[in-house]
């Protein structure tokens, strides 16, 4: 079966983020089964063996990203010649002329409600666009609660895949944080609780930031910002670090969080639809903190006073319900198959 992964978020020369990571590791996975194809933009450059990876122009400017990448991205599923698509996002001008899967990380409608001035115009109109594709999708899969809800999907697949536990945990206390210091992500919060701690307290306690380049001046003189990591270098960091930091206003699911569970690294996280879907999953919530705001830096600086953690008090079992949902073979058995067979179905309907 020839399937089409559309993907604008794919590793590249720039910081990749959680979709960017997971895309790869699925596509990994998938080649061993299906003959792969992914649909990505320019600048994502990474390469797969065994997976053919098209690139559209990439485009400049909110307007360029958001309206005209889907109609550069339509002309490469076409000449793919795709028995099904499977779509990230930014899908909305490809029609239903394939089966089609629809992995919904997170709604724009979710975006737009945490987000400010155009990125919320940008974000409530983007969210006109998802429910159209979610209309014409095969299959809806939700990576979380709120996706689940939202686009009425008919499965959940976390966007997670298996990791082993790796590394030494460091001596000296530490915090480990992924993403930008502005916006949804929220690292300033980060940011002030560490500061405030080293100040009070006299505390040389460290801080790692895996995020982008561009924002590495917004941050401390004494943090150790990494950028252009690949999946081993994060989980490296992350197993080193005493705490991650999650402080995020909003997301779909929360790949880091996830990981450091998976790692053995006790997590500090803000109430958002991803952390209480994992939360709700797993069997027990051994080291993860979902907190509010005003809690944030107590509970962050309470993991830093209780010592080095012992990644063995954070049991691997706990997780198994979420990599159970994970599975990349339920697309290959279920998923596809069913969309395949909805597809069909409705084609015959429109010819009756």
């Amino acid at each position: 079966m020839r399937v089409t992964l559309v993907t604008p978020e794919w590793p590249g020369l720039n910081h990749s983020g959680g979709v960017a990571r997971y895309a790869y590791r699925l596509a990994e996975q998938l080649r061993e089964n299906v003959t792969l194809t992914v649909v990505t933009v320019e600048g994502n450059d990474a390469f797969l063996d065994g997976v053919t990876i098209l690139r559209a122009k990439r485009d400049e400017g909110r307007f360029g990203r958001y309206y005209v990448l889907p109609f550069r991205l339509r002309r490469l599923v076409a000449s793919s010649r795709p028995d099904l698509v499977h779509s990230f996002g930014d899908d909305w001008a490809l029609g239903h002329r394939w089966p089609t899967v629809r992995t919904f990380h997170g709604s724009a409608l979710a975006e737009a409600r945490s987000s400010k001035g155009l990125r919320r115009i940008n974000h409530y109109v983007l969210s006109a666009f998802e429910h159209a594709t979610a209309r014409w999708a095969d299959v809806r899969v939700a990576v979380g609660a709120d996706s689940m809800t939202e686009f009425n999907c008919q499965t959940s697949m976390p966007p997670i895949v298996p990791i082993a536990r790796n590394g030494d945990r460091g001596e000296k206390p530490s915090v480990v944080f992924v993403g930008s210091f502005h916006g949804r992500k929220r690292g300033w919060m980060v940011a002030e609780a560490v500061s405030d701690y080293r100040r009070l307290h006299g505390v040389d306690v460290g801080l790692t930031v895996i995020g982008p380049s561009s924002d590495r001046d917004s941050w401390p003189d004494y943090c150790n910002h990494r950028s252009d990591l690949n999946d081993t270098d994060v989980q490296d960091e992350i197993s080193r670090a005493w705490v991650l930091a999650a402080p995020s206003s909003y997301e779909g699911f929360g790949i880091p969080a996830f990981e450091a569970l998976a790692l053995g690294t006790p997590v500090v996280t803000s109430p958002t639809p991803g952390s209480e879907f994992m939360s709700e999953l797993m069997y027990g919530n051994v080291g993860l903190d979902i907190v509010s705001d005003d809690d944030f830096a107590g509970s962050l600086l309470r993991r830093l006073r209780n010592g080095r953690p012992d990644a063995a008090e954070i049991p691997t079992s706990q997780i198994e319900p979420l990599l159970a949902l994970s599975r990349h073979d339920r697309l290959v058995d279920e998923i596809y198959p069913q969309a395949l067979h909805a597809f069909r179905w409705n084609s015959s309907r429109r010819r009756l």
